[in-house]
């Protein structure tokens, strides 16, 4: 196979070993002055290894963030199934506001919410990282002019 790398044109020989659903190769330069192993794997071959699954976030988690200078107190109902992340969030005194977009990938899920805030309207981005019974997020307008953190707890 010829591939151009930094602008110039160099071969490459591929030399593969066979097995039941994987070719381990080893390629490189056809002079030999470069060469790496590469293992392929057939589509859906191993797959239980090739992802970790993705996190379950499913239930009820609180958190408190700073809100200009007011502790504000966020309520979490979230429920993932597979990599998609359906749910709201409730601010005290308000109602429960619908996430979107939500998904999970691996240990991070995030998700976009719109909001009213002194008469104007934004949308709060929420990323978070999954650990054993909490989620760190970062959030924050969509334009990112204001941001926060938040570790929501489950329970």
């Amino acid at each position: 196979m010829n591939s151009d790398y930094q602008g110039q044109t160099y071969k490459l020989v591929y030399k593969g070993k066979v097995a039941a659903d994987q070719i381990s190769f080893d390629f490189g330069t056809e002079d030999g002055s470069w060469s790496a192993p590469l293992t392929v794997k057939r589509d859906g071959a191993d797959a239980a290894s090739a992802a970790p699954a993705p996190a379950d976030v499913t239930g009820d988690w609180k958190g408190t963030f700073d809100l200009n200078g007011t502790p504000t107190e966020l309520k979490f109902h979230l429920k993932s199934t597979g990599g998609a992340v359906t749910g709201s969030i409730e601010r005290a005194g308000a109602p429960p506001i619908e996430v979107h977009e939500g998904k999970i990938e691996g240990d991070t899920v995030s998700f976009w919410i719109t909001t009213d805030y002194e008469g104007e309207t934004y949308t709060i981005v929420y990323k978070g990282k999954v650990t054993a019974g909490q989620i760190d997020f970062d959030m924050g307008t969509a334009d990112q002019s204001w941001s926060a953190s938040v570790t929501a707890k489950k329970g």
